[in-house]
């Protein structure tokens, strides 16, 4: 359901910024107000929704796919990866996985994207510079991007000060 795809947001409020769960609901709470009635106000075409869809649901989970290739590959290491998931596991990943991991799929990924851009990137800067709910939508999705960013710097050095603590 909707309400337990928003758990782990809320999780992460209470153990990385040490909120009680009543205020790391009403914060959530705030933050999903806040998009949703970015949405609600630029609802007129569904362009609000529209944008909203295409820079989250579209261009932000290709970075974000694209990242966790290359840093699962090439920074915790794909040869790592595959004997972590083999680790108690009856039925095995062969080793050719990390090869996989580590250079076919970085490749692909790079490859659609630079069919993207020379597909739909003039489309998406005219849009941008022509329609003020486009520029809006950016402006809002890269605040809020930098806001989380904000919070997981926060909490990680709240862990790595109770990680000190512990020791």
């Amino acid at each position: 359901s909707s309400l337990s795809m928003l758990q782990p947001a809320i999780a992460f409020f209470e153990e990385g910024l040490g909120m009680e769960r009543k205020a790391s609901v009403t914060f959530l709470g705030l933050i999903t107000v806040l998009g949703t009635g970015f949405v609600a106000y630029f609802s007129h075409d569904n362009k609000g929704l529209d944008y909203m869809d295409f820079w989250v649901g579209t261009f932000a989970i290709y970075l974000l796919a694209l990242l966790q290739v290359v840093v699962g590959a090439w920074v915790f290491g794909a040869e790592k990866a595959v004997d972590e998931a083999n680790r108690g596991s009856l039925l095995k990943l062969p080793r050719w996985v990390a090869w996989i991991w580590r250079f076919v799929s970085p490749a692909f990924l790079i490859f659609v994207f630079v069919l993207w851009i020379q597909q739909k990137l003039e489309e998406k800067i005219d849009l941008f510079q022509s329609d003020v709910t486009m520029r809006l939508t950016v402006t809002f999705l890269v605040l809020l991007s930098v806001f989380f960013l904000i919070l997981i710097s926060t909490a990680m050095r709240r862990w790595q000060r109770q990680e000190k603590e512990d020791l």
